[in-house]
């Protein structure tokens, strides 16, 4: 494992802003709701796990279970076999091998509530999103049975966060923000996005040669240099340095180190800090100290912090 290791020179400079691209309204090709089309409020949501204890779930290295940890090293099995999960703010949710199936988790159990998807998102009001799997339509949950309603049209792909679901248009890679009351463009085109649960949005340039932080409409600012990719959440944001793969946390104050590469990292509501080793041997838990890190797990294929 190497999550835990020297200091290494990683140093984030500011960049020239690539993000941007003129102002223009989401067309029928792009991310959009149909004008007739008024903004959904789902109903009342399954109820999600509880948030005063950690939370992190891991799914077998051959997809055979999901589990989920209680302390120390101690993970009991909640369910299986899975493809994949998908969690964020108490929200768990599982696709079934096979048939692509979304199940939802709530009570110690799991739920069926839609087909296939090529990709499913979670926001911050707990609203749950999916592409459709030809990516031809972004889908809204209305929280009742498997019953889901169109917010808009293509996209590449989608990520949810407290301030809202982000969807690229595939044809221009144009960045759009729907916040419940419709579509609006805030950047050009960039490699990855993420937010946290301050309502923050950051975001890779396409050459990842800049970490980017938006400002409010399209205007966003240079926060770091290059990196391999990134993940936001209530500990801030993290991102992997190219070359090493060394996880840097941002804060609002600038970098810190706090540990070596990882196969995966992940952040739980509470501000908990996860990371799978590079050979994804073992499940790790950042200490919140330095670059020290503590196993909390085996090999598993994938983490998921809620």
């Amino acid at each position: 494992m190497n999550l835990r290791t020297k200091l290494h020179k990683v140093l984030f400079t500011t960049a020239a802003l690539v993000f941007g691209g003129a102002l223009v309204a989401a067309p029928a090709t792009a991310v959009g709701r149909p004008a007739s089309e008024a903004a959904i409020a789902p109903a009342t949501l399954p109820t999600a796990m509880a948030s005063s204890s950690p939370f992190v779930a891991a799914l077998a290295p051959d997809g055979s279970g999901v589990y989920d940890w209680t302390g120390g090293q101690s993970w009991t099995p909640i369910g299986g076999p899975a493809a994949t999960l998908y969690a964020g703010y108490r929200v768990l949710l599982a696709t079934a091998p096979g048939t692509g199936n979304v199940l939802y988790y709530s009570s110690g159990a799991w739920t069926q509530i839609g087909g296939a998807g090529a990709q499913f998102a979670i926001d911050g009001q707990r609203h749950v999103y999916a592409l459709t799997p030809d990516k031809n339509a972004v889908m809204e949950w209305t929280g009742v049975g498997q019953s889901w309603i169109q917010i808009g049209g293509p996209a590449s792909f989608i990520v949810g966060g407290t301030a809202g679901l982000i969807a690229a248009a595939p044809d221009t890679g144009n960045v759009m923000l729907f916040t419940g009351n419709g579509w609006t463009q805030i950047g050009g085109p960039g490699a990855q996005f993420a937010e946290d649960d301050q309502g923050n949005i950051y975001g890779l340039t396409p050459d990842k040669s800049a970490v980017m932080e938006w400002n409010g409409n399209q205007s966003w600012t240079p926060i770091g240099g290059p990196a391999d990719s990134i993940v936001a959440g209530p500990a801030g944001l993290l991102a992997t340095a190219p070359g090493t793969g060394n996880v840097m946390l941002f804060t609002g104050n600038g970098w810190t180190q706090i540990g070596g590469p990882g196969a995966q990292f992940a952040e739980d509501s509470n501000g908990d800090i996860y990371g799978l080793t590079p050979d994804k041997s073992a499940v790790m838990e950042w200490t919140g100290v330095g670059q020290s890190w503590t196993q909390i797990g085996g090999p598993a294929s994938f983490i998921a912090a809620p």
